[in-house]
Order: structure tokens, then sequence, then C-alpha cells
């Protein structure tokens, strides 16, 4: 049961390659390994909330 979830979750997710500042993702990857928070699932999260706010914005101006 457990393989089969994972490897449901492994087709689910999008490896991608990015460049960050490195000062500023070395302090975000402290921040979260001191916060006991998944790096890339923050960052999907920041994602998620950025274009929620985009489409809010949006229908509030119709």
């Amino acid at each position: 049961m457990f393989r089969y979830f994972k490897e449901r979750m492994r087709k689910m997710q999008k490896k991608v390659t990015l460049s960050f500042d490195n000062k500023i993702y070395e302090k975000f990857k402290k921040f979260c390994s001191d916060n006991a928070i998944m790096l890339s699932k923050k960052l999907e999260l920041e994602m998620q909330r950025i274009m929620e706010e985009k489409e809010k914005g949006e229908k509030e101006e119709k």
C-alpha cells in the first residue's frame, strides 16, 4: 500500500531546477530547518498563495 502511494506521489510531483541568490537561499534553508519546514513544500505553498491572491484581486476589480 505504501509503495503505491509513494509511486503515485512521485508521478504527481514536478522536479525543477531553480537559481537563487546564495545568501538568501542559505538563510531560507536555515529558517526552514530551524522551523521543521520542508523547503520545497514551503515554496509550493507560497506559489499557491501568490496565485490565489492574484486571482482574488482580479475578481475584485470586476
